[in-house]
């Protein structure tokens, strides 16, 4: 009886994986090989099995090198050497699919469809870890970041690092922030017009719209360094915002902004946190918002659109606590952006 549980098998030859490139339905991707874990066997069981089951060889475990969790499958990861049997692709028995084996190199990691999307981020990281990429902000895909999000070794970390709050139901860091960049670029979409025109301000090289985007995909960076336990299984990450800001200065110097566009960027990480507790409670408090509007009226806009998609992307938990102040928030983000109609806010 198969389990919840999958494992999978990295195979390495002259600075090469073994991936399966598997076509299904029409579409085209990249697995690494493996299979499910049975009930009555290890993950490790498992890996000896799949190898001799799918690539038709015996191997031997060098080390687990991730794992995460994949929709409803906790996943194994698995470096492994051949050491008996000759490589032989099985494949997969359903029809529907088609399974051709490639090595493919390490350096050519970045430009694959790899499945689950973070694997390739990690693979990378694996594989050429001390290697440090530079891009121009141009390049970065935000509507499509779950499939296309670059490699930034800081942002890899927060793959398996799980929050459990009121706010977060053992919810990864990194799925998280992919969440709320999904949510924010919908929302640039329908925000009210006067949003919209401020966000399409060039600051020097690029817009407000798109230093919000980066902003958000750097916002939670230093989840990794400063979680803590703090009892009954729940975690907190204290002024892991200041935190974040003197990470991401680092990874901006990576980027191809110009100095105030940075700056922005660095100040939106920084004060993200901000604005929850602004609206902490049942009813507006019209001196803090003004206050809040005062201070921050350079980046307002910015925190307010961050905010509102932190709370939209959040796995919340089920916790009475917290609910009516959490329904308070999206009635105040739906007004003050124009979103009353959207239901990805509402809901």
């Amino acid at each position: 009886m198969r389990t919840n549980q999958r494992v999978a098998i990295l195979l390495r030859r002259d600075k090469k994986i073994l991936l399966l490139h598997r076509e299904k339905h029409g579409k085209k991707y990249y697995i690494l090989p493996g299979g499910g874990v049975e009930s009555n066997e290890t993950p490790e069981n498992a890996v000896i099995r799949e190898a001799k089951e799918e690539l038709g060889v015996g191997v031997q475990i060098v080390k687990k090198f991730a794992q995460f969790k994949n929709i409803d499958n906790i996943e194994y990861y698995f470096e492994c050497k051949i050491i008996s049997g000759k490589l032989c692709i099985v494949g997969d028995q359903n029809h529907f699919i088609k399974d051709n084996h490639e090595w493919v190199q390490n350096n050519k990691i970045l430009c694959k469809r790899i499945f689950p999307d973070k694997l390739r981020l990690i693979l990378e990281k694996y594989l050429n870890g001390k290697k440090i990429y530079n891009y121009y902000l141009s390049q970065i895909n935000f509507k499509d970041i779950r499939n296309k999000c670059p490699y930034i070794p800081e942002l890899t970390d927060n793959i398996d690092i799980y929050e459990n709050s009121m706010w977060h139901d053992h919810e990864s860091v990194f799925e998280h922030t992919i969440n709320v960049v999904e949510v924010i670029s919908k929302m640039i979409e329908n925000v009210k017009p006067k949003i919209k025109e401020y966000l399409a301000v060039k600051v020097d090289r690029y817009p407000k719209g798109k230093l919000l985007l980066l902003s958000a995909l750097l916002h939670d960076i230093a989840k990794k360094d400063t979680i803590i336990p703090t009892g009954n299984g729940d975690t907190e990450c204290p002024n892991h915002e200041a935190v974040g800001a003197i990470i991401t200065a680092d990874i901006l110097k990576r980027l191809d902004l110009a100095h105030i566009e940075k700056k922005i960027v660095g100040e939106i990480v920084a004060n993200h946190g901000i604005i929850h507790s602004v609206l902490d409670g049942i009813k507006l408090d019209k001196q803090k918002i003004d206050n809040f509007k005062t201070k921050y009226k350079n980046i307002y806009w910015e925190l307010v659109l961050l905010g509102a998609a932190d709370v939209t992307a959040t796995a919340h938990t089920t916790r009475s606590a917290g609910k009516d102040n959490l329904l308070f928030r999206i009635g105040f983000y739906s007004k003050e952006l124009g979103l009353s109609k959207d239901r990805k806010l509402e809901d």
